[in-house]
């Protein structure tokens, strides 16, 4: 593995984008192929398409490492287990939907709530690079009064 875990980053990256990819596929055939199904059936695959979409980008944010990569995985994963468990539940999504919907999301929440997978910041350790807060402008002034 190279540097800050480069190469499992930039696997997670590449299996998330294909695993959204077959929640974009899903998704969409659903809402225009099956034009007649019921209300329920199309909500739930418009909900798939939007979290495989949402699932996809957050493989790109990973891959890429951007700054709140961990936040939107994390997000991605939670969103799409939901749906997939809806799906799977209402029998809309076929149990192979358990495998590519919810373990497999579940297993990336996993590795990205680690602490050294080098997907972005820790909200509890690096503050973002924009917020220096209003203690330390003040601080400042006063030091240089003094």
């Amino acid at each position: 593995m190279a540097q800050n875990g480069r190469g499992a980053r930039a696997t997670i990256g590449l299996l998330n984008l294909l695993s959204g990819g077959l929640g974009i596929w899903g998704g969409a055939q659903v809402l225009v192929y099956f034009r007649e199904a019921s209300t329920i059936g199309i909500t739930i695959g418009a909900a798939g398409l939007v979290a495989g979409v949402f699932f996809a980008l957050a493989g790109l944010a990973v891959w890429r490492g951007w700054a709140d990569a961990r936040a939107f995985g994390l997000s991605a994963g939670a969103t799409t287990i939901v749906v997939y468990v809806a799906g799977v539940a209402l029998g809309i999504i076929g149990m192979s939907g358990l495998l590519w919907g919810v373990a497999y999301p579940a297993l990336v929440m996993v590795w990205l709530a680690r602490p050294g997978s080098g997907a972005g910041r820790t909200a509890e350790r690096e503050p973002r690079r924009d917020d220096r807060g209003r203690d330390d402008a003040i601080r400042r002034r006063v030091s240089a009064l003094a």
